[in-house]
């Protein structure tokens, strides 16, 4: 049987509490009845849809059942649609008070507004394009969303699944709320099909969970809280999501295809790019660690040492965790 080839893209939403000096990430659930990672909590994200998703810009033809598109705003634009579609949230900037309840705006402030376009949008994709003129036309604008890194499921697990998915996640923070007021793009309710569940954590209590087997997490979840939890704010954690090399000078980070390597019989890690196991192009150095680590039925570590996070990372990365 053919292994089924998917391009996905996800949205990692941040949102900062002011008086608690902490961030949270949102997580959903997935729905217990779904074919593919049945119940486990990850980011807002799908499919690639080439009607909804295809920027102007982008000359690949294809859809979601093409790996090869690498358009950084077609992608962008499939994980902000697949956030609304499946959250209702969106980073949108604030309207002030004073225009709040302008007749204009009605499509950003009232729920009724919102939530029927978040149907047509599920239903219909190709409303999304629409969706963002109105918003546009009503004087918001998206915040910031930066690509942050992408896994390719690896080889051995998609042999098992026939699956295989390269999945770019996104990153973007809420603007905070100053006026109090409650705006539908702010407030999470999941579908109940795809997604059962949503909860906003911080990125250290997230891990927490999953340790105590709470909270199941993929692989590249866990590994994107790992390396979120290391920023102060949200702001840094969105300003320095450019962290992650990447190659020939594209604009979409290295994509990271974990190999599974067994250094004993109890032992087996996830190697990724510059570790020492890794085999091909990125290959690391002897004494290089990069790597997902210490698999146990509670979850697993990941592991970065400075030889091999000096070859991930531009310079600016260290001085944007203080």
């Amino acid at each position: 049987m053919p292994i089924l080839q998917r391009l996905s893209a996800s949205l990692i939403i941040l949102r900062q509490h002011q008086r608690r000096n902490h961030f949270e990430v949102l997580l959903i659930k997935r729905g217990q009845n779904l074919k593919f990672a049945a119940s486990n909590w990850v980011f807002p994200g799908g499919i690639v849809d080439s009607t909804a998703d295809h920027d102007p810009t982008d000359d690949a033809a294809g859809d979601g059942r093409s790996l090869s598109i690498t358009n950084e705003q077609t992608l962008r634009n499939c994980a902000l649609r697949e956030a609304f579609e499946e959250t209702g949230v969106v980073p949108l900037k604030h309207i002030s008070s004073s225009t709040a309840h302008d007749t204009t705006s009605t499509l950003l402030v009232e729920p009724s507004t919102w939530n029927d376009w978040r149907a047509q949008v599920h239903s219909n994709a190709s409303m999304w394009s629409k969706f963002k003129k109105e918003c546009e036309q009503n004087n918001m604008t998206f915040t910031t969303v930066n690509s942050f890194c992408c896994f390719q499921t690896p080889t051995f697990e998609a042999k098992r699944s026939n699956r295989e998915y390269v999945t770019h996640f996104f990153i973007c923070e809420l603007p905070t709320n100053d006026d109090n007021d409650n705006y539908p793009w702010e407030t999470c309710c999941v579908d109940g099909d795809e997604s059962e569940k949503h909860l906003w954590l911080k990125p250290s209590k997230a891990l927490a969970m999953h340790s105590e087997g709470q909270l199941p997490l993929f692989p590249p979840q866990l590994y994107i809280l790992e390396r979120i939890q290391q920023f102060p704010t949200a702001t840094k954690a969105v300003q320095s999501s450019n962290w992650l090399f990447k190659p020939k000078k594209e604009r979409l980070p290295l994509v990271f295809k974990p190999q599974l390597v067994s250094l004993s019989d109890k032992e087996k890690i996830l190697t990724l790019p510059y570790d020492e196991h890794f085999e091909g192009e990125y290959a690391g150095e002897k004494g290089d660690r990069h790597r997902i680590a210490g698999f146990t039925s509670l979850g697993a570590t990941v592991i970065m040492n400075d030889a091999a996070s000096k070859k991930l990372m531009p310079q600016s990365m260290s001085n944007s965790i203080v």
